[in-house]
C-alpha cells in the first residue's frame, strides 16, 4: 500500500494502477487459499509472477527474472503442490537482496514436473554482496523460519519436501543455487 501511495504522490499513475492491479490479484489469491493446504501448480506460478512483478515495481526494477516450465508428462495442468512454500522462499531471497543493497540481480527459475515430484531450481546471481554479508543475521533467521515451516509440513502432512542450497562468491559475484522438490499431490 505504501508503494501505491508513493506512485500516486509522485504523479506516476500508470505505475500506481499497474501495482494496484497486480496487488489485488495477489490479495485475492491469498484470500482464496486461506485455510487450504494445497494449490494447483499453475496458480502458484501465477502467484509467483504477481509477487515478483510487485517487487520489481516496488524496488525500481532492481532485478530481472525468467521462469521456464518443463514437463515430462501431460498432467502438468492438474499438478497440485503444498501452498505458499514457493512464495515464502522468494520473499526471503528478495528481502535479503534488498536489505544488502545488491545490484545486477538475476533469477533463473526452472520448474520441472516429473512423475512424482515438482522440482524447482532457482539460480540466483548478484553483485554488491560481500562474502562477509552472506551470513546476514536477519536473513538467516528468516530462512530458518522457512526451513522450520517446511519441516513442519513434512512432519504433519508427510509431504517429504526437500531442499538444497549451494552458494559461491568469486570476483565480486555471488551465486546461489536452490533446488526445491515438492510432492506432486494429485
Amino acid at each position: 500500500m505504501n508503494a501505491i501511495q508513493y506512485f500516486n504522490t509522485t504523479q506516476n499513475t500508470k505505475f500506481a494502477l499497474d501495482y494496484f492491479s497486480t496487488f489485488s490479484k495477489l490479495v485475492r489469491f491469498y484470500l482464496k487459499q486461506l485455510g487450504k493446504d494445497s494449490a494447483s501448480l499453475y496458480n502458484e506460478i501465477d502467484m509467483l509472477h504477481w509477487y515478483l512483478k510487485l517487487q520489481k515495481l516496488r524496488y525500481d526494477d532492481s532485478f530481472d527474472c525468467s521462469i521456464s516450465i518443463e514437463k515430462e508428462n501431460n498432467e502438468l495442468k492438474e499438478a497440485v503442490i503444498p501452498s505458499f512454500v514457493i512464495l515464502m522462499l522468494f520473499e526471503n531471497i528478495v528481502e535479503q537482496s534488498i536489505i544488502n543493497s545488491v545490484i545486477d540481480q538475476h533469477f533463473n527459475i526452472g520448474i520441472k514436473a516429473l512423475k512424482n515430484i515438482i522440482k524447482i531450481e532457482v539460480q540466483y546471481q548478484c553483485k554488491g554482496l560481500e562474502s562477509k554479508t552472506l551470513e546476514n543475521h536477519w536473513y538467516r533467521e528468516n530462512i530458518m523460519g522457512w526451513k522450520e515451516q517446511v519441516e513442519l509440513l513434512n512432519t504433519v502432512k508427510g509431504y517429504n519436501i526437500s531442499h538444497e542450497t549451494s552458494s559461491s562468491f568469486k570476483n565480486g559475484i555471488h551465486k546461489k543455487n536452490i533446488v526445491l522438490q515438492l510432492p506432486y499431490l494429485t
